[in-house]
């Protein structure tokens, strides 16, 4: 016996399933604090550098894209001003002032979104990417960095509502790379470091949907 689809029956499934593989963009601007982080080094004046560990504010942006109910993948970048501080190796500790410096961090994430609830909707996310220190005085250095973290969005209609969301921004400071180096003195701060540094970030702001 043949058996014969009917194409409307064909349609009437897919419509059906329409609503687990919605897809939609969202487009986010935000703003908040990140706390700073440090790493160690091995130089004969300083045996740690900092990102200024008071919380700073920073800014970004942020674009999604949701291909079912659930998942999504997003990326996202933001900065941060703040100071890089030096602790001296013969100081006691003693933390030394070494400029300002701009922080960029560029993520993809894969997101998971719990749940059916279309105003409260709370999340998990992960991704990878890279970190850019740009001081003032010295060469811009850029390292692998990822990021874990969570969040909750509060839908005030289909297009528009709030995100907030804490992420975890962790740095590799790969060994035998030069570090922070000034190009008119052709010397660097640390030239072997192999470590991470750990930033987090809290943040606040609008989502629109399309």
């Amino acid at each position: 016996m043949v058996r014969r689809f009917s194409p409307f029956a064909v349609v009437l499934v897919l419509l059906t399933a329409a609503p687990a593989w919605a897809q939609e963009f969202e487009l986010h601007g935000f703003g908040g604090f990140r706390s700073g982080g440090g790493f160690s080094i091995d130089t004969d004046l300083f045996e740690r550098l900092e990102i200024d560990e008071g919380p700073t504010f920073g800014v970004g942006v942020g674009v999604g894209y949701a291909f079912t109910q659930n998942w999504q993948i997003e990326f996202i970048w933001s900065r941060g001003a703040s100071e890089i501080i030096g602790m001296l190796t013969l100081g006691g500790g003693k933390r030394v002032r070494l400029g300002d410096i701009n922080t960029d961090q560029f993520h993809g994430n894969v997101v998971y979104r719990f749940g059916e609830d279309d105003k409260f909707v709370q999340f998990v996310f992960a991704g990878i990417g890279a970190a850019r220190f740009a001081p003032d005085a010295l060469e811009a250095e850029t390292r692998l960095s990822w990021d874990a973290g969570f969040g909750m969005t509060i839908n005030f209609t289909e297009n528009f509502g709030l995100r907030f969301q804490g992420r975890l921004l962790p740095s590799h400071m790969a060994a035998d790379q030069n570090l922070l180096c000034d190009p008119d003195a052709d010397i660097c701060l640390n030239d072997d470091v192999s470590s991470w540094m750990f930033l987090f970030e809290g943040t606040a702001g609008v989502i629109f949907v399309f």
